[in-house]
């Protein structure tokens, strides 16, 4: 089962993973590739290896403007950055004219936790935490039995 958790305060992101990382196959320890810092952004991943890792490494992080409201920044710039690199490791699936990818992200950003959607859309929730991955309703049943 699979897990990643972000906590903002608005000041600061604190965020955690479990190390599984598989597939179908078979699984191994993931080393800490769940979880990293992209910039000012942290990111934590849950799905396809292939795009955690386009994401990781093939993201140019592009610059906030002053003009733009964090959430703006998120939704528009930063995902549409993540889905380059999604694009450009060959992991993009179109359907119908939707765009997709095998993956949820948590991006820790400016103290608040906001997630992506394998359709590249931005959330985020005013509760100040969100998990994703197949151990996400367990998680956020605790942190709402503790917030």
């Amino acid at each position: 089962m699979s897990c990643v958790v972000g906590i903002g305060d608005g000041a600061s992101v604190l965020m955690a993973a479990d190390s599984y990382v598989g597939n179908f196959y078979g699984r191994g320890l993931g080393n800490g590739r769940k979880m990293f810092q992209l910039g000012s952004a942290l990111i934590g991943v849950s799905g396809d290896v292939v795009v955690m890792d386009a994401i990781r490494w093939r993201t140019a992080m592009p610059a906030q403007l002053e003009s733009e409201q964090d959430m703006e920044y998120v939704s528009v710039r930063l995902a549409d950055a993540f889905r380059a690199a999604v694009k450009a490791a060959g992991r993009l699936k179109k359907e119908a004219e939707l765009e997709s990818a095998e993956a949820l992200l948590l991006i820790g950003y400016r103290g608040r936790v906001y997630r992506m959607g394998n359709d590249f859309a931005i959330v985020c929730q005013d509760r100040g935490y969100d998990a994703i991955g197949a151990g996400d309703s367990y998680a956020l049943g605790s942190l709402h039995s503790t917030a």
